[in-house]
């Protein structure tokens, strides 16, 4: 028998994860292919929708204000609102598409790993709690699902939004471009490190909540056996333990994933002052190039460009965890099986025979035994339920 997981012990992944197991995760992706072609196409049209509306501001500002076309006014905010009613139009079609798409891959894999899972034999179970299987069935794929068919895609956006915002705030103006780059940069070098940090702690957590999954599962499982023995304050005792040391890592995570906004602020505060001086500065120093328009715009443009910074940092971090649930669930699909059946075995009809227990030992695996060494003979027709620890 192949030595016992608790739910005190983190698992040991065989294989480790590596660039072919994202190409499964594709093939899972591949037959929704002009889905996402389609959903990409539509967000690249939002994108540079979005990057109309600081152009109009700039107009306004510049021109319809001071010249007071009042019926020209009407015709930018009517475009304001066409451009607000396509984004709206394409944010809804893009949830719709992508949800129903990562319903269907959540399907296939988990339908996958069940199968699996109904071929792999006693020794399997045997040796991990039954929480710990119940996971990677359940939560590791939805995390996949969601970040496969949104996040992924995602990601590109935010490239390519990036990259375009650029370019307008370069054609625009190359001395507050400059100011821009020189507050967000910092500003990402510190998003990117808090990222970092809580990365590794999402890793740690993940493992804790497994085990106490684990524990939660076989406790529900074995709940005539706890009560029968008398085991509920050492149960309640060791699920405190093991709910403790999961609630602490997960305050840390959301202790320093609060510090992000403020580190935002910080520099976002910072780059717009500086803005505003260097903007003040050019035009007393005769550039015709900046005005009050100009400076407006850039404002907009800076929230469009951090905004994706941040984003990816954040997709980033969510790729290690995802990752690391690759790993939990695809070391089940690959797991090898030891006996298969073949069709082209023979079906035993009307089998009698006899089961004989001797020497079973009870044991609760702190050490407490509470029944040794009794003989058990089961006679041809009678049914036996043999328990684990805790019910399993």
């Amino acid at each position: 028998m192949a030595q016992r997981n608790t739910y005190f012990q983190d698992e040991i992944i065989e294989k480790k994860l590596d660039i072919k197991q994202f190409g499964r995760v594709i093939r899972y992706i591949f037959p929704y292919k002009n889905i996402f072609i389609l959903v990409g196409f539509l967000m690249l049209i939002s994108a540079a929708v979005s990057m109309m509306a600081p152009l109009l501001l700039r107009y306004i500002i510049n021109h319809t204000v001071i010249a007071k076309e009042y019926g020209e006014l009407v015709l930018i905010v009517a475009g304001f609102l066409v451009l607000a009613a396509i984004e709206i139009g394409i944010t809804f079609a893009h949830q719709r598409l992508m949800g129903r798409t990562g319903h269907n891959i959540i399907a296939k894999i988990r339908k996958d790993i069940f199968y699996k899972l109904q071929q792999l034999s006693f020794d399997y179970f045997d040796s991990r709690p039954d929480g710990k299987i119940v996971v990677r069935a359940t939560d590791y794929i939805n995390d996949l699902a969601n970040f496969f068919t949104n996040n992924l895609l995602l990601f590109l956006i935010y490239i390519v939004k990036i990259v375009v915002v650029t370019i307008f705030m370069l054609a625009i103006s190359p001395q507050l471009t400059a100011i821009v780059f020189g507050a967000v940069i910092p500003m990402m070098i510190c998003v990117f490190g808090l990222r970092y940090s809580i990365r590794k702690l999402f890793a740690y957590h993940r493992a804790r909540l497994s085990n106490r999954t684990a524990f939660l599962v076989e406790s529900i499982m074995g709940e005539k056996i706890v009560k029968n023995y008398n085991r509920i304050d050492m149960n309640e005792k060791i699920y405190m333990e093991v709910h403790d040391i999961s609630a602490r890592t997960w305050m840390q995570i959301v202790m320093r994933n609060e510090l992000n906004t403020p580190t935002v602020e910080i520099f976002w505060n910072l780059g717009t002052l500086c803005l505003y001086g260097t903007a003040l500065y050019l035009i007393l120093q005769g550039n015709s190039n900046i005005d009050a328009g100009t400076i407006v715009a850039f404002i907009s443009y800076m929230s469009l460009f951090s905004g994706p910074l941040t984003q990816v940092a954040i997709i980033i971090q969510q790729l290690a965890q995802v990752s690391s649930n690759l790993e939990q669930v695809f070391d089940t699909i690959d797991y090898p099986v030891e006996i298969e059946s073949k069709y082209s075995g023979i079906e035993l009809r009307n089998v009698k025979g006899q089961v004989d227990f001797d020497n079973v030992t009870f044991a609760y695996e702190d050490g407490v035994d509470v029944l040794k060494n009794f003989n058990l003979h089961v006679k041809p027709g009678e049914t036996i339920a043999l328990v684990g620890p805790t019910g399993s």
